[in-house]
Formats: C-alpha cells, sequence, structure tokens
C-alpha cells in the first residue's frame, strides 16, 4: 500500500540530502585533480613545487576520503531513520480503528488504511485508484464535494462533516470525518486526506436511547412525555386553524384484578395485546399513547363536530368483545372512555386533560365498557372524589375507623352462633361515610390492604374480649377482598394476628367472594388451605352473584356458603325460590354449611327454615351494631330475643 503524498515527501527530502553530500565529495575530488594538474604543469619548476604542493594533495584526498565517507554514513544513517519513521506511520495507520484516506484532486483514493477499507467493505487493493463517489450517496456525494472544493481552494480544513458510506452489498455506514488540503510545492502533490470515524453503532444507541425516552417500553406505544409535546403541537394547529380537536382517555376496567389474580407477566403480555387492537381502531386517525399502568390516551385531531370521535369510541367497545389472545388463553376485557374537546371542553391542554379524566371517571361509575363526553358537573364530582381519598388515607392514623357488629343466628335453634365484623368510617366533619362510598376507593388505592389487617385485628381483639367477660364462643367472620386476598403474605399476616391477640383459630371465619375465589382459582386453592388447616372457617360471600363452576368449587375447602340477599328479598317468587333452593341442596351435598343474608321478615324465614337452611343474618334480627350496644343485645336475647324467634 502507498503510504501517501507525506511518506512521498519525505522520500524526496532524503534524495536531496544525499546529492547535497555526494557534490561535497564530489566537489574535493574534482579540487585534488586539478591541483595534481597544476603540479605535473608545473614539474619543470623545480622541486619546490612538489614540496610546497605534496602535503596539501595529502590533505585533500583525506579531505575527499573523509567527505565521501560521510556522505556515504549520512545516507545510511537517514535512510535507516525515515525507512524507521515509515514503518511507524505504517504501523499506527493500520493499527487505528479510524479509517484515514488520501485523495488527488479527481477525488480518487491515493491511500487508504485497514480500518477504512473495512468500513466501505472492500479490500484495499480495490479501493486505491478508485473514486470516493463509488461508495456513497447522491445527496452525500453533492455534500461532500461542495466540502472538498472549499478546502481545496481555502486551505481551510473542515474538522467534522457527517456522512454515509454505502458498501457494495448495500449496507449504510454512518461516519464522521475531517478533510485536509494536501499541498507539496516540492513535490507538486497536491490533494486531500482525511480521519474517518464509524459512528454507526453509536448513532443507532443514540436513535435507541431517543425512542426509549419518548415510547412506552411495554407496547412501545408514545409514552407520556411524547404525548403531551404532541398534544401542545395539535392544540396549537388546532386554534391557528379554528379547528375542533378531542381528547380520548382510556382506562381498563377491573385491571388491577387481572395483575393481582393472574400476575405482573400476564397483565403486561394483556397490555400488549390490548395496545395492538387499539392501534387497529385508531390508525392513523389520531396518536395512540400509554400513560402508564392501564391508562391510555388518544389526541383526535381536526374533528368537524363530536359524531366523529363518538363513533370512534363506539368502535373501539366494540372492538373490545372480541377476545384478546393472550398467552395461551382467550381474554375479554372492557375500557372506560373519557372524552373532552376543544374548544368546548377547555382551552389548554392541563384543563382539557383534567376534564378528560374526568368524564372517564363518570363513565366507570355509570357501570363500566363505555364512553362519556365531559360536562362541568363531572369535576364537581371528581373533585369530591378526590377529597374523599385523601381524607381516606388520614382516616387510619386518626382512628376514623370502627367496627360494626351482625349477629348471625341457627335457624334451628335460634342461639347465636357468631358475628360478622362490618367497617363503618366515623369522619369528625362529614359524620358516618357509607361503606359503599368508600370501600370500592379503598380497594382501587390499595388501602384496603393495611384497612383489612386494621379489621382483622381489632375484630380478633375483640372476640377475645367477649370470651374472657363470659359470652359463649362465638365466631367472627372478616370479609377479605380481592386485593386483599393477593397479599403474598396474606396468611403470614393472619397468623401474626392470631398469635398477638390470643384467639383460637376455629372462631375466625373468613369471607371471600365468589369473584375473588374465581379470578385465580389455582393458586387460591393452595392458600384456602393453608388457611383450613391453621383452623379457620372459610366462606363464600354473596354466593350465585358470580360466576363460580361446581368444579372448582368441589376443590375449595369452604365451610359455609351464604346466599346473597339479592335471592332472600323476593324468596317467595318462583325464580328466586328455586335459586335459593338449589344453592342451599348444593352447598349440603358438598358438605357445607348455607348461610342466608338480608332476612328481613318472618315470611323469609319461614322458608328458610323449610329448605333446611343453616343460619341467617338480617335487620329481622338485627342491624350491625357497635360492640357495646351488640352486648346488650346478647344480654337479653336470653330473657326476649329467643322468645321472638320461636314462632
Amino acid at each position: 500500500m502507498g503510504m501517501g503524498l507525506w511518506l512521498e515527501q519525505q522520500r524526496i527530502e532524503r534524495q536531496k540530502q544525499m546529492a547535497l553530500h555526494l557534490a561535497t565529495a564530489v566537489a574535493a575530488l574534482v579540487l585534488v585533480i586539478v591541483l595534481s594538474l597544476l603540479f605535473l604543469t608545473e614539474e619543470t619548476r623545480g622541486g619546490v613545487w612538489l614540496a610546497a604542493l605534496l602535503p596539501v594533495l595529502i590533505i585533500m584526498a583525506i579531505c575527499y576520503r573523509t567527505a565521501l565517507r560521510y556522505a556515504c554514513d549520512t545516507h545510511q544513517l537517514v535512510q535507516t531513520y525515515w525507512e524507521n519513521e515509515e514503518r511507524k506511520i505504517r504501523s499506527i495507520l493500520e493499527s487505528i480503528k479510524d479509517g484515514y484516506y488520501e485523495l488527488d484532486e479527481r477525488g480518487r483514493f491515493l491511500a487508504v488504511n485497514p480500518a477504512l477499507s473495512e468500513i466501505l467493505g472492500a479490500p484495499v487493493h480495490e479501493l486505491l485508484g478508485a473514486s470516493y463517489q463509488e461508495y456513497v450517496g447522491k445527496q452525500d456525494a453533492l455534500k461532500l464535494k461542495h466540502a472538498f472544493r472549499w478546502v481545496s481552494h481555502t486551505g481551510t480544513p473542515v474538522q467534522q462533516i457527517d456522512w454515509a458510506f454505502v458498501q457494495r452489498d448495500g449496507q449504510r455506514r454512518l461516519v464522521e470525518g475531517s478533510i485536509v488540503k494536501i499541498s507539496e510545492k516540492s513535490s507538486g502533490v497536491t490533494g486531500l486526506r482525511g480521519i474517518i470515524r464509524d459512528v454507526t453503532d453509536r448513532r443507532q444507541a443514540e436513535q435507541t436511547i431517543n425512542h426509549m425516552a419518548y415510547h412506552d417500553a411495554l407496547t412501545d406505544l408514545p409514552n407520556r412525555r411524547l404525548f403531551e409535546a404532541e398534544l401542545t403541537i395539535a392544540l396549537s394547529q388546532a386554534k391557528q386553524q379554528g379547528q375542533m380537536m378531542a381528547i380520548l382517555f382510556f382506562d381498563l376496567d377491573r385491571f388491577k384484578y387481572i395483575n393481582d389474580s393472574l400476575g405482573h407477566y400476564f397483565g403486561d403480555c394483556l397490555l400488549q395485546s390490548l395496545s395492538y387492537r387499539l392501534k387497529e381502531n385508531v390508525g392513523s386517525a389520531g396518536i395512540l399513547a400509554r400513560m402508564g399502568g392501564d391508562e391510555f390516551t388518544m389526541i383526535f385531531p381536526a374533528i368537524s363536530d363530536e359524531t366523529e370521535v363518538v363513533a370512534l369510541a363506539d368502535r373501539i367497545i366494540a372492538s373490545l368483545q372480541s377476545p384478546l389472545q393472550v398467552e395461551d388463553r382467550e381474554c375479554i376485557v372492557t375500557t372506560s372512555i373519557g372524552i373532552s374537546i376543544f374548544p368546548r371542553d377547555g382551552e389548554d391542554t392541563q384543563t382539557l386533560m383534567k376534564h378528560a379524566d374526568a368524564a372517564m371517571y363518570s363513565a366507570k361509575e355509570k357501570g363500566r365498557n363505555r364512553y362519556n363526553l365531559y360536562s362541568s358537573t363531572m369535576s364537581l364530582h371528581v373533585a369530591e372524589r378526590l377529597a374523599v381519598e385523601q381524607e381516606l388515607r388520614k382516616a387510619l392514623e386518626r382512628h376514623e375507623f370502627c367496627l360494626h357488629y351482625q349477629p348471625q343466628l341457627d335457624c334451628k335453634t335460634n342461639q347465636v352462633v357468631g358475628v360478622e365484623a362490618l367497617l363503618r368510617w366515623q369522619h369528625p366533619e362529614w359524620g358516618m361515610v357509607s361503606p359503599a362510598e368508600f370501600i370500592p376507593l379503598a380497594e382501587e388505592t390499595g388501602l384496603i390492604v393495611p384497612i383489612g389487617e386494621w379489621v382483622l385485628r381489632t375484630a380478633c381483639q375483640q372476640n377475645k374480649a367477649w370470651a374472657e367477660a363470659g359470652f359463649p364462643p362465638l365466631r367472627i367472620a372478616v370479609n377479605l377482598s380481592a386485593r386483599q386476598f393477593q397479599q403474598e403474605n396474606l396468611v403470614g399476616m393472619i397468623k401474626q394476628v392470631l398469635q398477638e391477640t390470643q384467639m383460637q383459630p376455629q372462631f375466625l371465619e373468613l369471607e371471600i367472594t365468589e369473584s375473588a375465589v374465581m379470578q385465580n382459582a389455582t393458586r387460591v386453592i393452595g392458600i384456602l388451605h393453608e388457611l383450613k388447616n391453621l383452623g379457620i372457617w372459610l366462606s363464600i360471600d354473596d354466593f350465585g352473584t358470580g360466576y363460580s363452576s361446581l368444579s372448582y368449587l368441589r376443590d375449595f375447602p369452604i365451610n359455609r356458603l351464604k346466599i346473597d340477599r339479592s335471592f332472600v328479598n323476593d324468596i317467595t317468587e318462583n325464580e328466586d325460590a328455586v335459586i335459593a333452593k338449589s344453592i342451599i341442596a348444593m352447598a349440603h351435598s358438598l358438605q357445607m354449611n348455607v348461610l342466608a343474608e338480608g332476612v328481613e321478615n318472618e315470611v323469609q324465614l319461614a322458608f328458610l327454615r323449610e329448605q333446611q337452611c343453616d343460619e341467617m343474618q338480617g335487620y329481622y334480627c338485627s342491624k350491625p351494631l357497635p360492640a357495646e350496644k351488640l352486648e346488650e343485645w346478647m344480654q337479653q336475647s336470653d330473657a326476649t330475643a329467643l322468645a321472638v324467634w320461636g314462632k
């Protein structure tokens, strides 16, 4: 490989030095010859000349020999030095990772190093004499042509310029390079040289990092940051062009239960499958983004009226009626959609997002699996909901919760056999807050976990206190929400509470809903067996309102089924009567106890007794009472209540 114009210049300089040394030696030789001739012509003048010139001739001969030897030695030293320098430069150019090139005035490669050969994907011998234009695209060729011309005409180096080399197989390599002019007057050689660095991997890494910064890692949809930037742009365009635009806020219904019961991995796979379904429906109509968790948003620009966005919302909801393929199973999910429209519902991004969010929560409260357009009354409701949530977070610390207890009686003997502990919230300003208002919110926010532990501990402490006060042994029932039931340390927490309160496990009953049991039946069965082995009673609450199968029910170590109050209200009607009879018969066939909830009159009680229902609870016996009131009720029951129940 030629080492380029710089090395050529060094060769020329070495030749000049050698010529100078040889010229000196030749001059000395010529002088000796001239003097010798003079000596011969003057020999007739006698031996005087000989005597005078002989020392001079000897000295001149010695000088000649010395000059000649010096010239040869100097040449050898210079030759060796420059050969070493050439080897060093060659070694450096061949070992560096950056490419090195030299071009002549016509853009042909005069010199390249192995690194550049690798970047271009061509051997060195093929590159030498070839034009650089064979390895760049049209746009980059024009760009480099201008840069080369500028450097050649002005002599000003270009420190960095970006372009792409195209290899023979079509692969593109992104590079950064420098351009320096070569102009050697001594050799008459002119051209360009520079260093080239392959930055393909770095640029790809930068693009990847940039993509990750603005896209959701799970679904590859735009994330919150990119969505907000796009929303700002879309809103600005809508204002300039006098157009309407809409924001849609999606939230999956009951996704937390899916995550808790089937695991986060399944939940992630579900979100991926859902994102594909949403993208299919949105298409190029708008910008879809994932804000986090199970929340998605969409910008629908340039709409003519709200019917367009309503049609899209209807289409999305309808598309989710078809099951999503998640791993090896099919899964049906629904979503609640809130919609706000510019300029009607707000003129800035923050207001539009807030109103779309409020509309979404309104859709959830109306039954889920629907869309809702924003109205001004929603903001007030959302504010109230946020206020309840904030106060709920403080309620446990401020000891605002209390328990009321509703007795459970044996249908045959009228004896009190247990009580159900029911949570109440006594707010210092709002008074008694209905459980229907705060229990669902506690489950959504996860506050039900610490609250549920407090309920369990307080109920066990109270039951232990009643036993020590001389009341007959009672079984106390505590509700476990689906969120609590998915705790990893649920069994350990219950063991700890029993140890702390010193209550016997057989006097604790845990109630779980039918739907919570069925969300992840395989996992639940194992946990239920652990609890059953401790001696704890287990019951399924609100039985008949969920979707459990008999095959699973046989596997559950359940002690009791509780018939939901909705079947007891009209229990004398044919349909509800058949359902109640079936539940009682089925439970008894599985060796389970049956308790009917919501008994409010003697007719209902008579029917239950006739069908051999084991136990009951309801307002006909007693409403839920504070602990001290229940104590009074139990003390009176020996004298009066049981007489009434014997009718």
